[in-house]
C-alpha cells in the first residue's frame, strides 16, 4: 500500500504541473515555430494529445496520423481524441495491410540490426507515419513515459525503488535518445521532433521528484495536471496509458508471424 503523505505533497504536485505546463508550451512552440505545417504520430493517449493540443493552439496546420490493424484498439481511440481536440478533420487513421506492416517490420530490422520483436513492434507505428504522412517534419511524444512514470511497472515500486529507475530510464533515454527513431524517420525522408526531448522538459523533469510522477497510485501525474492546466479536455487527461505496440495489434500480428523471434 503506498503511503499517503497529505496536502503539502498534493500542493507541490500543482506547483510542479504549473511549471511544467509553461515549459511544455514553450517547446511544443519552438518545434513548430519555422513549419506552416507538421504531421504528428497520433495514438490519442495523453502525451500526443497534448502535443496536438498545444500545436493546433500556434496556428500551424498539424496532421494527425493514427495506424493499426483491422480492429485495434487505436483506431477508433484516436479518432474520438482528435474529435474531443476538435481536430477531427485534421486526423487520418492508416488501416493497416498485413503485407504493409511485414514490410515494415522486415524495413526496420535492415535499418537498425539487433532489434527485438518488441522493439520493431514498438517503433514500427511511427516507421509507418513516416513513410505515409505527407508533412516533412513530424512530431511524436517519444520519452513522455521515461520522464513522467508513464510505465506500469512502476506502480509496484516503492519510492526509494521508483526514484532510481526513473533515473536509470531517464538516464538511458538522454544518452540513447530517440536516435533510432530519427533515423527511421531519416530514411523515409522526414525530420523528427519531439518536444518531451527538448532539453528544458528534460531538465525540468529530472528535478521532479518521483512521488510525484506516480503519486497513489497514479501513473503521470504531474503530466496529468499540467495537461488540465494546459485546458486539455479532462477525459483526455485521464486515459490509462496504452504501448503503441499492443494497441495498434502489431507485436500480436508479428508475433503470430514470426513464431521462432522470441526476444
Amino acid at each position: 500500500m503506498r503511503r499517503k503523505t497529505g496536502v503539502a505533497e498534493t500542493d507541490g504536485i500543482e506547483v510542479w504541473a504549473g511549471r511544467l505546463a509553461r515549459e511544455l508550451a514553450d517547446s511544443v512552440g519552438r518545434a513548430v515555430e519555422a513549419e506552416d505545417e507538421a504531421g504528428l504520430a497520433f495514438s490519442g493517449g495523453i502525451d500526443s494529445a497534448l502535443i496536438a493540443r498545444l500545436a493546433a493552439g500556434t496556428g500551424a496546420s498539424i496532421g494527425l496520423y493514427s495506424v493499426g490493424l483491422p480492429g485495434a484498439h487505436d483506431l477508433e481511440a484516436s479518432k474520438k481524441a482528435a474529435e474531443a481536440l476538435g481536430l477531427g478533420k485534421r486526423h487520418v487513421a492508416f488501416e493497416l495491410g498485413q503485407e504493409e506492416v511485414l514490410e515494415a517490420a522486415n524495413r526496420i530490422r535492415s535499418l537498425v540490426p539487433g532489434t527485438t520483436l518488441l522493439e520493431v513492434s514498438f517503433l514500427a507505428p511511427s516507421f509507418i507515419v513516416f513513410k505515409r504522412a505527407r508533412e516533412r517534419t513530424i512530431l511524436t511524444g517519444d520519452g513522455a513515459d521515461e520522464l513522467f512514470g508513464g510505465y506500469h511497472r512502476y506502480l509496484s515500486m516503492d519510492l526509494a525503488k521508483l526514484a532510481a529507475s526513473l533515473d536509470r530510464d531517464a538516464e538511458e533515454l538522454v544518452s540513447k535518445g530517440f536516435s533510432r527513431n530519427r533515423s527511421l524517420a531519416r530514411a523515409s525522408g522526414k525530420e523528427l521532433v519531439a518536444p518531451y526531448m527538448d532539453p528544458q522538459i528534460v531538465g525540468l523533469a529530472r528535478m521532479i521528484p518521483a512521488s510525484m510522477k506516480v503519486h497513489e497510485g497514479e501513473r503521470k501525474a504531474v503530466l496529468r495536471r499540467a495537461a488540465a492546466i494546459l485546458g486539455l479536455p479532462p477525459e483526455l487527461c485521464a486515459l490509462p496509458k496504452r504501448a503503441a505496440q499492443y494497441s495498434s495489434g502489431i507485436h500480436a500480428f508479428l508475433k503470430k508471424h514470426y513464431p521462432d523471434w522470441t526476444r
